[in-house]
């Protein structure tokens, strides 16, 4: 009855254009709410995005949605930012709120270059818990204004309530969904001599293989061409390969970087 009267003033606030950020941790985030939830504008979310914020950095929201990431009715509050003030909307977080009112948020790793939120978020399994597929700059240190630059669409799964980096569980995604484009893509660059988009997909794909154990040394041979390159770009990436060959064949990069969960409030105030 309280959770239906407070959804009932949120809609009559939000029909005249005063409701704040603090109405959105007083609501359950569920199916008898998700109307009210789906209702607020960027604005509010902005603003409740702000208030729970733990330091001073301003934060602007992109794209945000409310789903139900583990299929178990309970929503959850998904947003891309941008900390600079430059609309780089290329931070994501998720955002629950539990049972008792509890709000915490799970940061993914800043070296990220989300696009729409649509295509980031899907049940990849079919098992009705939804997969984050988190574009990522790989490696560190190789990208930068009209240098060399590259993407990987890196896997994160739902484990004991919090998104863990699960990219080789994942095989059928990359075969059907990246691995055929991502081949064509460097064919046509092979054609067309582009240099920048052929080592940007080799990066790619080299980066796929290694993750998925088809070739823990994908990507080697090149890389040690790169890494002795007078271009201090491409001289990085070599080396960022060679790193990630001797270190961690195999093994997805963001292993030991997994995104935090931090606990913004410990029970509701409402």
């Amino acid at each position: 009855m309280k959770t239906s009267l407070i959804a009932v003033l949120l809609m009559a606030m939000l029909a005249s254009g005063v409701a704040s950020a603090g109405q959105i941790d007083q609501l359950a985030w569920n199916q008898s709410n998700i109307a009210t939830l789906r209702n607020l504008d960027k604005a509010i979310v902005e603003r409740f995005v702000n208030e729970m914020s733990m330091d001073d950095v301003h934060k602007t929201v992109g794209e945000f949605t409310w789903e139900d990431l583990a299929g178990n009715g309970r929503y959850e509050l998904i947003v891309t930012l941008d900390v600079s003030g430059r609309a780089f909307f290329d931070y994501l977080a998720v955002y629950e709120r539990d049972d008792s009112g509890k709000i915490s948020v799970q940061w993914f790793p800043e070296e990220t270059a989300i696009g729409s939120l649509s295509s980031v978020i899907r049940d990849l399994n079919d098992n009705g818990k939804k997969e984050l597929i988190i574009p990522t700059l790989f490696p560190s240190g190789a990208y930068g204004a009209g240098s060399v630059s590259a993407v990987w669409p890196a896997v994160y799964k739902l484990k004991d309530g919090n998104y863990v980096e699960a990219s080789n569980e994942f095989g059928s995604f990359y075969d059907a969904d990246v691995l055929p484009g991502l081949l064509k893509d460097l064919a046509d660059a092979r054609a067309k001599a582009d240099a920048h988009k052929l080592i940007s997909d080799t990066l790619e794909k080299d980066k796929i293989f290694r993750v998925l154990g088809l070739d823990q040394t994908a990507g080697l041979d090149e890389a040690r061409d790169w890494a002795q390159s007078n271009n201090p770009n491409l001289a990085n990436a070599g080396a960022a390969i060679l790193r990630e060959i001797n270190g961690n064949a195999g093994k997805a990069s963001r292993e030991k970087e997994l995104p935090k969960v931090v606990v913004l409030r410990k029970s509701s105030t409402g």
